[in-house]
């Protein structure tokens, strides 16, 4: 994120303040508390801050009724039990309805679900082929290849064949 923030030949001391917001279900520091705020401090002096102006908040869902602040319990309570407690809550409920039943939404959602395993199962398949290469580079027998990698003898000798003449190339 600093990166991000400054320009060129900007300073350090020029960032602006960021916070890092973590809503977790569950508590996962295991002290009872509704949220952990932390900020950069050095671990050999804890008296010396980073200053690098990021805050990082986790909020736990499970521990809404410790929090002092009236929207802050609000919206952790919507977050484990689905209640609305008032007009900013109601709201985000609303709008997690719309989505829901939103046809484009849902639309885009399938086709980003699809691309994605489109593209695992694309992955699988190059580091199929790049193992079989590497197999065969190391003096693996073609039969054994194609019967580890459950690849027909075929498609095996044509992936070399394809190699060879790229590295011929």
């Amino acid at each position: 994120m600093d990166v991000d923030m400054l320009r060129s030949g900007q300073k350090y001391k020029e960032l602006k303040d960021s916070y890092i917001i973590f809503i977790c279900l569950n508590d996962i520091f295991n002290k009872g508390k509704a949220k952990y705020t932390f900020e950069n401090l050095c671990a050999e002096d804890s008296t010396v801050k980073l200053n690098d102006r990021t805050t990082k908040l986790f909020f736990i869902a499970q521990n809404y009724d410790k929090i002092l602040n009236k929207e802050q319990r609000a919206f952790l309570s919507l977050v484990m039990k689905n209640e609305s407690k008032n007009n900013f809550t109601n709201d985000i409920a609303n709008l997690v309805q719309d989505a829901k039943h939103n046809t484009q939404w849902r639309f885009q959602y399938m086709e980003w679900e699809r691309q994605r395993t489109y593209d695992f199962d694309a992955g699988q398949q190059k580091a199929k082929e790049n193992a079989a290469l590497s197999f065969y580079k190391n003096g693996v027998p073609l039969e054994i290849i194609a019967k580890s990698l459950d690849m027909s003898i075929e498609k095996v000798n044509a992936l070399i064949k394809g190699s060879l003449v790229e590295l011929k190339n």
